[in-house]
């Protein structure tokens, strides 16, 4: 059986190298734990660690959907707070479709998504995808620069304009997701960046760059990314959506 050790504040001193019977405790206190060591603390309490005396951590701290940051400049204390983002889901198309839903989602809380996607088009017709807040096709407006020129405004969030038949298409796209802040009531805004090709890799047809807001009324709980051509979403296609990490 593992035994566990106390590790005192000074041994992990901010100014202080570690120490090979420091790294052995940091080694064997997790298996002491487990394996019922009368002295080591008893699983799920909190872990008694000091940072120069500051801030313990402590179990609902250590979340799986958090990162641990430092909390100020050139201090010791840590917090749960998030840094970065985090997966919401992942979507992989295993047969044509007409959309993708993203639900359960709480646009409110969650503050700021992005949302990351390949469009394979297997049809012999060119359809148009676009992004759709809870579903709704009202409210929305999208301006678009395609290959550096400025085109016509669109009353949708365009993410791809008619793809070639049996094309591939990439998107990504930050979405400001909070609908009221500091008592202002906000449109939701939307920034992107689209490519499209041949599926053969010999062509590649349009780089856009655009913005769109939505309009809408309410919180956010669902996106979908929606063709105007039933299955125009082939087999392969794949989408990621991503939250902060701190929401």
């Amino acid at each position: 059986m593992a035994v566990y050790g106390d590790i005192p504040n000074p041994e992990i001193d901010i100014d202080e190298a570690v120490k090979s019977s420091t790294a052995k405790k940091f080694r064997d206190n997790p298996l002491a734990v487990t394996q019922g060591d009368p002295t080591a603390l008893a699983a799920g309490e909190g872990v008694a660690i000091d940072f120069n005396g500051q801030t313990s951590i402590i179990t609902d701290e250590l979340d799986t959907d958090k990162i641990l940051r430092p909390d100020g400049v050139g201090q010791a204390e840590w917090s749960a707070s998030g840094l970065g983002m985090i997966l919401v889901e992942r979507i992989e198309v295993g047969a044509n479709v007409t959309s993708v839903t993203f639900a359960g989602l709480n646009g409110n809380a969650h503050e700021v998504y992005k949302l990351i996607g390949r469009i394979r088009n297997n049809l012999v017709s060119s359809p148009i995808f676009d992004i759709r807040p809870n579903g709704s096709a009202a409210s929305r407006a999208t301006r678009r620069i395609i290959d550096g020129v400025l085109a016509v405004n669109t009353i949708d969030i365009q993410i791809i304009d008619t793809a070639l038949p049996n094309s591939i298409s990439e998107f990504e796209c930050l979405i400001h997701a909070r609908e009221v802040v500091q008592a202002q009531t906000l449109s939701r805004l939307f920034l992107g960046k689209s490519i499209e090709a041949s599926n053969a890799g010999v062509l590649m047809r349009q780089v856009v760059d655009w913005g769109a807001q939505w309009l809408g009324v309410g919180n956010i709980t669902s996106l979908v990314i929606n063709s105007n051509i039933a299955g125009g979403i082939a087999q392969g296609s794949t989408f990621e959506l991503f939250k902060f990490a701190q929401s």
